[in-house]
Protein backbone atom coordinates (compact mmCIF):
# COMPACT_ATOMS: atom_id res chain seq x y z
CA UNK A 1 0.00 0.00 0.00
CA UNK A 2 1.45 3.38 -0.99
CA UNK A 3 1.86 6.13 1.60
CA UNK A 4 2.57 9.63 0.22
CA UNK A 5 4.14 9.78 -3.21
CA UNK A 6 6.91 7.23 -3.02
CA UNK A 7 6.80 5.34 0.26
CA UNK A 8 5.37 1.84 0.52
CA UNK A 9 4.44 0.24 3.83
CA UNK A 10 6.74 -2.69 4.54
CA UNK A 11 4.34 -5.59 4.63
CA UNK A 12 4.71 -9.18 3.52
CA UNK A 13 2.14 -8.50 0.80
CA UNK A 14 4.14 -5.53 -0.52
CA UNK A 15 7.21 -7.73 -0.86
CA UNK A 16 5.25 -10.60 -2.43
CA UNK A 17 3.54 -8.29 -4.94
CA UNK A 18 6.96 -6.77 -5.70
CA UNK A 19 5.83 -3.27 -4.76
CA UNK A 20 8.89 -3.41 -2.51
CA UNK A 21 12.23 -4.70 -3.64
CA UNK A 22 11.73 -4.53 -7.42
CA UNK A 23 12.17 -0.87 -8.34
CA UNK A 24 15.20 -0.56 -10.60
CA UNK A 25 15.82 3.01 -9.40
CA UNK A 26 17.23 1.49 -6.23
CA UNK A 27 19.37 -1.19 -7.88
CA UNK A 28 23.09 -0.82 -8.16
CA UNK A 29 25.91 -3.12 -9.05
CA UNK A 30 28.40 -3.93 -6.33
CA UNK A 31 32.02 -4.63 -7.11
CA UNK A 32 33.49 -7.32 -4.90
CA UNK A 33 37.07 -8.34 -4.46
CA UNK A 34 37.91 -12.04 -4.73
CA UNK A 35 38.00 -12.51 -0.95
CA UNK A 36 34.54 -10.95 -0.43
CA UNK A 37 33.07 -12.97 -3.30
CA UNK A 38 34.59 -16.17 -1.91
CA UNK A 39 33.16 -15.40 1.55
CA UNK A 40 29.71 -14.71 0.07
CA UNK A 41 29.77 -17.93 -1.95
CA UNK A 42 30.88 -19.90 1.11
CA UNK A 43 28.15 -18.38 3.28
CA UNK A 44 25.51 -19.21 0.65
CA UNK A 45 27.10 -22.61 -0.06
CA UNK A 46 27.44 -21.67 -3.74
CA UNK A 47 30.20 -22.73 -6.08
CA UNK A 48 30.62 -20.80 -9.31
CA UNK A 49 30.89 -23.01 -12.39
CA UNK A 50 31.24 -22.45 -16.09
CA UNK A 51 28.86 -24.24 -18.42
CA UNK A 52 28.01 -23.77 -22.08
CA UNK A 53 24.29 -23.80 -22.83
CA UNK A 54 22.36 -23.13 -26.03
CA UNK A 55 21.38 -19.45 -26.26
CA UNK A 56 17.76 -20.48 -26.85
CA UNK A 57 17.70 -22.40 -23.54
CA UNK A 58 19.01 -19.37 -21.65
CA UNK A 59 16.38 -17.17 -23.33
CA UNK A 60 13.69 -19.68 -22.31
CA UNK A 61 14.91 -19.58 -18.70
CA UNK A 62 14.94 -15.78 -18.77
CA UNK A 63 11.36 -15.67 -20.10
CA UNK A 64 10.10 -18.22 -17.56
CA UNK A 65 11.94 -16.62 -14.66
CA UNK A 66 10.56 -13.21 -15.61
CA UNK A 67 7.03 -14.58 -15.41
CA UNK A 68 7.88 -16.13 -12.03
CA UNK A 69 9.35 -12.87 -10.72
CA UNK A 70 12.85 -14.21 -10.16
CA UNK A 71 16.24 -14.24 -11.86
CA UNK A 72 17.07 -16.95 -14.37
CA UNK A 73 20.10 -18.24 -12.45
CA UNK A 74 18.15 -18.87 -9.22
CA UNK A 75 15.52 -20.60 -11.39
CA UNK A 76 18.21 -22.80 -12.95
CA UNK A 77 19.51 -23.69 -9.46
CA UNK A 78 15.97 -24.56 -8.38
CA UNK A 79 15.35 -26.74 -11.46
CA UNK A 80 18.69 -28.52 -11.10
CA UNK A 81 18.09 -29.14 -7.38
CA UNK A 82 14.62 -30.59 -8.09
CA UNK A 83 16.04 -32.85 -10.79
CA UNK A 84 18.89 -34.06 -8.60
CA UNK A 85 16.53 -34.78 -5.69
CA UNK A 86 14.11 -36.69 -7.94
CA UNK A 87 16.93 -38.72 -9.49
CA UNK A 88 18.37 -39.58 -6.05
CA UNK A 89 14.93 -40.76 -4.93
CA UNK A 90 14.46 -42.79 -8.13
CA UNK A 91 17.87 -44.46 -7.78
CA UNK A 92 17.30 -45.20 -4.08
CA UNK A 93 13.91 -46.75 -4.85
CA UNK A 94 15.50 -48.91 -7.57
CA UNK A 95 18.23 -50.00 -5.18
CA UNK A 96 15.72 -50.88 -2.45
CA UNK A 97 13.54 -52.75 -4.93
CA UNK A 98 16.50 -54.77 -6.20
CA UNK A 99 17.66 -55.56 -2.65
CA UNK A 100 14.14 -56.65 -1.68
CA UNK A 101 13.95 -58.87 -4.78
CA UNK A 102 17.33 -60.46 -3.94
CA UNK A 103 16.31 -61.06 -0.33
CA UNK A 104 13.04 -62.67 -1.43
CA UNK A 105 14.91 -64.91 -3.89
CA UNK A 106 17.31 -65.94 -1.11
CA UNK A 107 14.38 -66.88 1.15
CA UNK A 108 12.74 -68.85 -1.67
CA UNK A 109 16.01 -70.70 -2.30
CA UNK A 110 16.30 -71.51 1.40
CA UNK A 111 12.75 -72.86 1.42
CA UNK A 112 13.60 -75.20 -1.46
CA UNK A 113 16.23 -76.92 0.68
CA UNK A 114 14.64 -79.84 2.61
CA UNK A 115 16.56 -79.23 5.82
CA UNK A 116 15.31 -75.59 5.98
CA UNK A 117 11.68 -76.15 4.93
CA UNK A 118 10.40 -76.39 8.50
CA UNK A 119 11.42 -72.72 9.07
CA UNK A 120 9.48 -71.62 5.97
CA UNK A 121 6.11 -72.78 7.17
Amino acid sequence: MTVGDDKILSTEEAWDSRELGADERFVRSVEMDDETEAALNAALELKPISIRLPASLIEDYKAISSLMGMGYQPLMRKVLARFAEAEKRKLMNQFISEEFKRAREDVEEDCDEPEKQSACG
